[in-house]
């Protein structure tokens, strides 16, 4: 499956892991799983270090790299989708977080714009429990 603008499945070739208990550190090659039965829709924390109040959808390593780390390990039991979107910056947060309302705002319409567009093109079967009727502000 081919993914659209802002939306991509995300695989890591290898992931590193620590031990239990802070023990040493391993480095693992996650198998994908061969069919998902369902999709994980994955928001990397904020990493840009561009000079602007929101990052623009340029794909960079800082963003890739937090991507694989964190969402990659989910791939043995779904596709993972890591959209780019307009996440406030690193200079930005520097302000205050919650400081600057349009930043935010350009961010969270960056993120909803990127769901809609996975649930247009990507998604096969969103369902619903109960408990998820609520919609979520991300900071």
């Amino acid at each position: 499956m081919s993914a659209g603008p802002g939306v991509r499945p995300l695989h890591s070739p290898s992931v590193q892991h620590v031990g239990a208990g802070g023990g040493p550190r391993a480095v693992t090659t996650p198998t994908p799983a061969a069919d998902p039965a369902f999709d994980c829709f994955y928001l990397y924390p904020t990493v840009s270090n561009q000079p602007t109040d929101n990052s623009d959808l340029t794909v960079q390593p800082a963003e890739i790299g937090e991507a694989v780390a964190q969402a990659s390990p989910f791939s043995t039991l779904c596709r993972v989708w890591a959209p780019m979107y307009r996440q406030r910056t690193e200079a930005s947060l520097a302000k205050g977080l919650g400081d600057d309302p349009t930043a935010d705002a350009v961010a969270y319409d960056s993120v909803l714009a990127s769901w809609k567009d996975y649930l247009a093109h990507f998604n096969t079967a969103v369902r619903w429990s109960s408990s998820a009727t609520h919609r979520v502000r991300p900071c």
